[in-house]
């Protein structure tokens, strides 16, 4: 391996962050739902993707928001309750 040194090179622009597809659920207001369409086969994994980014998002509102998930035919619908 061969390290080399240099001078004066420019530091590259961030790469832009891929937003969560559940991004937008971050924008509802208090007795608002959505229902979020999926397979049965992937239920699971997309409440938990959604649940994650929902509870994390609302844990750093002051006061913090509160999420209610609930299986429904077809997929999941998500109620945004505090």
């Amino acid at each position: 391996m061969k390290i080399v040194i240099e001078n004066n090179v420019p530091i590259p622009d961030k790469l832009v962050v891929r937003q969560s597809k559940y991004k937008p659920l971050t924008k509802m207001k208090v007795n608002q739902s959505a229902f979020i369409e999926c397979n049965k086969i992937d239920h699971k994994k997309e409440i938990t993707k959604c649940r994650s980014l929902l509870d994390s998002y609302g844990r750093k509102q002051t006061p913090s928001y509160k999420y209610t998930f609930r299986t429904v035919e077809g997929g999941f619908r998500v109620w945004r309750v505090k």
